[in-house]
């Protein structure tokens, strides 16, 4: 052993070192062959060592079980080993008590990456950012790190061999989880395929909960934002707990289809909010036909209907629906079928309807029948002609000339 001394200007010892291979086995520092540094004023454990017969190095350590261990307390009070680049840093703490940590200045992102050899062709896998966000297969910090896109963002591109950028499999739990406690649980966005896609064999495919907004959110350019599948269970479910809200909820912000059933549905009651009539889709011959005109049955055009111009006509279908703004409720057709057409015929309910009171004035009650002028009806004063001919009764007056009524359709 050789053994390393400072001293004080008076000459006596101030700091000691022992640097070599000790005499004897019984050493601290391990079988007597072992290269030691040792700060002789720093306990019994030598501060460095070359373990004999393994050639592990120990920092800390007598008895190191790795190639490379360090023990000796650090940052924090634990055993710390890293590298620095001036006032750049980053070290491996292990902790017993609480976890193990890897940590570097909030200056700079950590990555994670390979090499094709040693100090070249280095491809970026991961990165953490100081804020906490973190980025898998996209290099591109402004993608990364950008506020909208979130704490994790993994990226795969069309040459990847994978399914998808994130996947989650679970055998009897959830495979995504998402919460949020003021905006969605779980945001998906597609260009052109689906925006989420779960899959579990025995609890959700994807969860999401959320106390002030979406539990579950999917947005789509071109395709669906959100698809629900099962083999045996069924695709998509809703539930609420409370009386004022609803378990699933449609709409059409452009005014067309909410909601397609393709197959039978089924209701335990059925509210309608939307209309006030009950209509089938027929076609309708005539010069101009809208909404309002009386149409009765075409005998030149099986299925159709054509606008009305007789007086009492036994022929008499229905109305136009759709005139002072009342929608249908409730549309009846089959596409592809001589049971389909342009226009929506009330045959039930609630429509405006064109009336000419020229023979007669038209108040609440009053039975209603077709007229000569074309599409309108008037009221029903001969009740031997009315017999098969009434439209339905009036539930509004016309004092003179022509103009709307509100009728309730009652073919009789």
């Amino acid at each position: 052993m050789i053994r390393l001394a400072s001293r004080s200007g008076t000459n006596n010892n101030q700091r000691a070192w022992d640097i070599g291979a000790p005499q004897t086995g019984s050493d601290l520092s391990g079988d007597g062959y072992s290269f030691v540094i040792d700060d002789t004023m720093l306990g019994t454990t030598p501060e460095f060592i070359v373990k004999w017969g393994s050639g592990n190095v120990g920092i800390g350590t007598d008895d190191p079980g790795m190639s490379l261990e360090v023990s000796k307390p650090s940052y924090y009070g634990r055993p710390a080993m890293g590298v620095a680049d001036g006032s750049s840093y980053a070290y491996l703490l292990a902790d017993q008590t609480f976890a193990h940590s890897l940590i570097w200045d909030n200056t700079k992102p950590m990555r994670f990456g390979t090499e094709t050899s040693r100090g070249s062709g280095y491809t970026e896998l991961m990165r953490v950012n100081p804020n906490g966000t973190v980025g898998i297969g996209d290099t591109n910090t402004d993608n990364l790190f950008g506020a909208f896109f979130g704490k994790l963002v993994v990226e795969a591109s069309t040459n990847d061999p994978v399914l998808a950028a994130i996947r989650g499999i679970h055998s009897s739990g959830a495979g995504v989880w998402g919460i949020s406690d003021s905006s969605s649980g779980v945001l998906g966005n597609s260009n052109t395929g689906s925006a989420v896609v779960g899959n579990s064999n025995e609890g959700y495919g994807a969860s999401g909960n959320s106390t002030n907004n979406h539990g579950v959110f999917g947005s789509s350019t071109n395709a669906v934002g959100v698809v629900g599948t099962s083999a045996n269970g069924n695709g998509v479910e809703g539930y609420s707990h409370t009386a004022g809200t609803v378990g699933g909820y449609f709409s059409n912000e452009a005014g067309g289809l909410a909601l397609i059933a393709n197959g039978r549905a089924q209701v335990g009651v059925l509210t309608i909010t939307g209309g006030a009539d009950l209509t089938e889709s027929f076609e309708v011959s005539g010069t101009n036909p809208e909404p309002g005109d009386v149409v009765v049955i075409d005998v030149d055009h099986m299925g159709g209907l054509k606008l009305c111009d007789t007086a009492y006509d036994h022929k008499v279908a229905g109305i136009i629906s759709g005139a002072g703004g009342l929608q249908p409720g409730l549309s009846l057709g089959q596409t592809g079928s001589i049971a389909n057409g342009k226009f929506e015929v009330a045959l039930t309910g609630r429509v405006y309807c064109k009336c000419d009171a020229s023979l007669g004035v038209i108040e609440p009650g009053d039975l209603l029948t077709t007229s000569v002028i074309q599409g309108h009806a008037m009221k029903a004063v001969d009740q031997d002609r009315s017999h098969g001919a009434v439209i339905g009764k009036a539930m509004s007056s016309l004092e003179s000339g022509r103009g709307l009524v509100l009728v309730l359709v009652n073919s009789q």
